[in-house]
This record gives structure tokens, sequence and C-alpha cells, in this order.
């Protein structure tokens, strides 16, 4: 299995839209972003991952995501479960996917990764999670790439040597 977890939109044109992405109380062994637009970013200092490189591009121009009606809105939340997977993949072109608030409360993901790709997102908030897939800090398990445009970064992320199993 690769990933546990997974958000992916189509394309750059054709994306997951979320106005708010909360992982809190959670583990995985290891977390990318790519690929994608995010308005905030809020790690807070309760995350703790084996190594961890936020390397965005940061953007004045990416937008900050609200999701003013809910008329075509949707909410997902996963809470208190262990997982093999869960998958929000955008399956057509032609629009975006829109979400006002994704949670995930309590998700213990124990192999596959988490994978977000082609995404727009408003506020990430990190609270309470561990992410590690071999103890090693030197490596990074938890991931912001260069392909993703963001705004503003506050990063708490404790770097201790965490091995999710």
């Amino acid at each position: 299995m690769t990933d546990a977890f997974q958000i992916a939109g189509t394309s750059t044109t054709d994306v997951i839209t979320v106005e708010t992405v909360t992982i809190k109380n959670s583990c995985f062994p290891t977390m990318d972003w790519a690929n994608g637009n995010i308005f905030t970013v809020n790690a807070t200092s309760s995350v703790i991952a084996a190594g961890h490189t936020f390397s965005p591009t940061m953007a004045s121009s990416t937008n900050d995501v609200v999701i003013g009606s809910g008329r075509g809105a949707t909410s997902y939340i996963a809470e208190d479960m262990t997982v093999d997977r869960i998958l929000l993949l955008q399956s057509t072109t032609g629009g975006d996917v829109i979400i006002e608030n994704l949670i995930l409360d309590n998700v213990n993901a124990w192999t596959g990764s988490f994978n977000a790709d082609y995404f727009e997102i408003g506020t990430l908030i990190l609270e309470n999670i561990r992410v590690g897939s071999d103890g090693n800090i030197n490596s990074a398990d938890l991931v912001i790439n260069s392909s993703v445009s963001v705004n503003t970064v506050h990063d708490g992320v404790q770097e201790e040597p965490v091995f999710i199993r």
C-alpha cells in the first residue's frame, strides 16, 4: 500500500479546494504535500516528526480560500479510527471539488503515507500529530515541497526519532 490517506485533484486547474484542513491527535509514517496552494500553514509545537522539510514557494498571490456559502460545499470528518486507506480523489476534469472543513482527529495510519497533490487550502492546521517512518531525524518524513505555494508559515515542528509502526 502506498498511501493510507490521499487528497488528490487531477491537475493544477482541477483541484480539491478546502477552506480549512485540520489534522490533530493523529500519526502517519510520512506526510507529503505537493503541487498545491496553501494560504496559511500553522504547524504547532505539538507536532513531532522524524525530520521535516518545509520548502514551499512563498507567494503573496496565494488565495485565502473562504467558502462563503454551503451551496456546493461538503464536510468530511474522520474520527477515532485506525485506517488502511482514506482516499479523497477527484475523478473527473472540468471543475474543482469544494470542501468547507476537512478534519482528521485521532486518525492513526501504521502503514502507508499521507499524500496530498493538486489542492488549494485556505488554512492548514497541524496539531498534536506524530510523523515518522524510520526514527531518523536526518531524513524528512514531514514535507511541504517547493511545488506548494504558501502565503504564511508558522513552523513549530519539533524533531524527534519517531517510528510509526
